[in-house]
């Protein structure tokens, strides 16, 4: 009898552990922040490139604002990746 190709609940479990433990960078398209969130969507790190000092605080914001979108994500296509590895098994609607 082959061998069952369904994962276990210890392999999905493990899995999105990982996930959460993973750290997700980001940054906005002109450099000027990079942020990095944790398997939660928490921000852990909030960096600045040095063309930061040149620019006004809605600039800075709005590149904050952007690196967080990037690392959102990053750890979204990660989650989605591993929804795609460990689907849902059908629900039995007990309408036959």
């Amino acid at each position: 009898m082959p061998a069952d190709p369904s994962p276990t609940a210890d392999a999905v479990h493990a899995a999105f552990a990982r996930l959460r433990e993973s750290r997700y960078t980001g940054s906005d398209d002109g450099g000027l922040a990079t942020v990095t969130v944790d398997g939660d969507g928490l921000v852990q790190e909030l960096e600045f490139g040095t063309a930061v000092q040149r620019k006004d605080t809605e600039a800075i914001s709005a590149a904050v604002l952007a690196a967080v979108d990037a690392a959102e994500k990053s750890r979204t296509d990660a989650l989605l990746e591993l929804a795609e590895r460990f689907p849902a098994p059908p629900r039995e609607t007990g309408h036959e």
